[in-house]
């Protein structure tokens, strides 16, 4: 509030307030000088406190100011805080980042220097793209690839062979092409029989696709 200019309002609006006309001392005014405050302002300020005050008391802070502050509240699947604000947003994180860093431009996320989700030490956050959530992800070695796959975690939800909405072939018409191809039939004859690119009998006949099937 001491960054507030003479004759603006308190609750950092940007607006004027009007001159006091008479004397209120129990709310602090003074006649023929501008009010603290435009009419319902004030609580703004209250409500942005108690919300804080309701934000905090769900942190830990015991690592000390260069420490991680986990979120002691509701998180989300991926190990998120959520908290719900007055400014919409229902992560902790990204409400911490606004509370001490300011606003967040539009397009931007909040990324974690402690690749911590829980945290909410504002000196561990700071704002990126998309491009670099996902470069700063890989580098942290949490990219879903490898091992980590979800055609390897999770097989029985990708779908293959015939199921796949993209399939141009059935599964017998593929043993039929790798049995035929055995017997000299020459690949080229095989894609215009079946309508598929010659690469698409190649990659069948070495199980580049298709690896599924015997």
């Amino acid at each position: 509030m001491n960054d507030i200019p003479y004759g603006y309002c308190h609750c950092g609006c940007g607006e004027k307030t009007a001159i006091c006309v008479r004397d209120i001392p129990w709310q602090g005014y003074k006649r023929g000088e501008p009010r603290q405050f435009l009419r319902g302002h004030a609580q703004r300020i209250r409500l942005t406190e108690n919300e804080h005050t309701r934000f905090m008391a769900k942190v830990d802070t015991s690592a000390g100011p260069d420490g991680c502050w986990p979120f002691l509240g509701s998180r989300s699947p991926f190990g998120y805080g959520i908290f719900r604000s007055r400014g919409g947003d229902n992560q902790a994180h990204r409400y911490a980042y606004k509370h001490w860093n300011g606003p967040i431009p539009a397009g931007l996320f909040v990324l974690h220097d402690c690749d911590n989700p829980p945290c909410v030490n504002p000196k561990h956050l700071h704002l990126g793209t998309t491009t670099d959530n996902m470069r700063e992800r890989s580098k942290r070695g949490r990219a879903p690839t490898g091992h980590k796959n979800g055609h390897v975690t999770k097989p029985e939800r990708t779908p293959r062979g015939q199921v796949h909405g993209m399939a141009l072939l059935r599964e017998a018409d593929v043993l039929s092409i790798r049995e035929l191809v055995a017997f000299g039939v020459s690949q080229r004859k095989l894609a215009l029989r079946y309508g598929v690119s010659t690469y698409t009998i190649w990659a069948i006949v070495h199980r580049r696709n298709w690896k599924h099937l015997p």
